[in-house]
């Protein structure tokens, strides 16, 4: 029974041999003995941390000596497995998080099998079952650094201001290629949520998808991924290619294809083969989906500058299938949330595209309460900007922001030239341009 409890021997191995490749990481980690599964790995973990405390040499041979001295069972053999189970110490913490999770878990069932004993007795409970749930709430493993003394966070932020200033720049974000909204945005930010809603056909997702695919060519070096539970992956291409070689969508769709269509159809894909983009097609993924995906590509060595999902309410259906209890205002709450938490978590700029309610179809108009869903997304975008188009001028599609944490005033607007011939969005004014210039009217109040 007891080796069914949750544990990793592959993670606690790793984690040690880690340790030795590298012992200049123990200071960093967090693990006490007791959050090792498997007894020999917990005096294996003592003796390093007690060969770390005193400054003395650390390597197998070393700690396979204090070893002995406490009559250890642990053989030789053993140390020399850690080493050779993980060839770089380079994901450490992925498993020492694998492990103090697992030790969680071991504690909870302990825990459980308590109250279970409790319930049973006929006693008065309810104090020991408060105990109980205060002692597990302790334990809970910490998802960050915990409490830090504020003028601990001064180095960082001051390297950060120092590389500005060596290589200053009006846009210090991710660049999306369209100069208007990186110049008033300064691009992507990463640890931050930005919502881009508008009606269906809009060119919400054109609008995502040119700034993805311009982030991550090989002149700007960024790497993305792109969840599309609107779209095959196939369809996604199809667009991108017809947007970026200027294709006419209608003839790669219907197969009537120009030899300059193929001209242009190959030479796109050749530039585009070296995008470092990510697409992930899964239909209606949840926030936990989406997590566990960057986690998995970390620990694989990849880690991304931002992440775009099309669209935030596919992702609110996913959390209503797999809760009946949720309606569509809680979901989309709940899904901006995790996402916003996802961008800090990652330390990546998340970019989701949201729809409208038919009032806001109707009116064409960019107010915050046409957004499809809770208003909470309101509150948890950093930056939200609402795309809408007149039908006095179909060629031109306004960009207008309700909100941005970066902005002098969140109540900017620019606008894109829809062009009739391909998918693509054009900048209205490439040129650089007067913040202070734009008009502050005709926004929806």
């Amino acid at each position: 029974m007891t080796d069914k409890l949750p544990h990793n021997p592959e993670a606690e191995k790793s984690f040690l041999g880690s340790m030795l490749i590298d012992p200049e990481l123990i200071p960093q980690a967090r693990l006490l003995p007791g959050d090792f599964f498997d007894i020999g790995r917990q005096e294996i973990w003592r003796v390093i941390l007690e060969l770390q405390k005193e400054s003395r040499e650390i390597d197998p041979v070393t700690v396979h000596a204090q070893l002995e001295k406490r009559q250890s069972q642990v053989r030789f053999q053993e140390l020399l497995e850690t080493l050779t189970i993980v060839p770089t110490p380079r994901h450490w913490q992925e498993y020492e998080t694998e492990i103090v999770e697992n030790a969680y878990r071991r504690g909870v069932i302990q825990k459980a099998g308590e109250l279970v004993k409790l319930a049973y007795s006929g006693e008065a409970i309810q104090g020991d079952v408060s105990r109980i749930v205060q002692e597990i709430t302790d334990k809970t493993p910490r998802k960050g650094k915990g409490l830090t003394l504020f003028v601990d966070t001064m180095e960082e932020m001051i390297d950060g201001v120092n590389e500005r200033a060596e290589h200053p720049q009006e846009i210090f974000g991710i660049p999306t290629g369209f100069v208007d909204y990186d110049r008033i945005t300064g691009g992507w930010q990463k640890a931050q949520l930005m919502i881009v809603a508008g009606e269906p056909g809009i060119g919400k997702t054109r609008f995502v998808t040119q700034g993805a695919t311009y982030a991550t060519n090989p002149d700007q070096g960024y790497t993305g991924a792109f969840f599309t539970a609107e779209m095959k992956n196939r369809e996604l291409a199809l667009r991108t290619v017809a947007v970026e070689g200027s294709i006419n969508l209608r003839n790669l769709e219907t197969g009537f294809i120009t030899d300059e269509d193929w001209h242009s159809f190959y030479g796109t894909i050749s530039n585009l083969s070296s995008n470092r983009l990510y697409v992930d097609e899964t239909g209606n993924p949840t926030p936990d989906y989406i997590d566990s995906e960057l986690a998995r590509m970390k620990a694989n060595g990849i880690t991304f500058d931002f992440v775009c999902v099309d669209y935030l309410f596919l992702v609110a259906q996913a959390l209503m299938m797999t809760d009946r209890r949720l309606d569509e205002t809680q979901a989309t709450s709940m899904v901006t949330a995790r996402l916003k938490n996802t961008a800090k978590v990652f330390d990546v700029a998340v970019v989701g595209i949201s729809s409208v309610i038919k009032t806001g179809m109707d009116s064409g108009t960019a107010k915050m309460g046409n957004m499809r869903g809770s208003g909470q997304q309101l509150h948890d975008g950093d930056t939200v900007m609402f795309i809408t188009n007149e039908e006095s001028r179909p060629d031109i599609v306004t960009c207008r922001f309700v909100k941005g944490r970066h902005l002098k005033s969140s109540r900017y607007q620019f606008e894109l030239i829809n062009d009739s011939n391909t998918p693509r969005l054009l900048n209205a004014q490439a040129k650089k341009i007067d913040l202070n210039a734009y008009s502050m009217t005709d926004y929806a109040k």
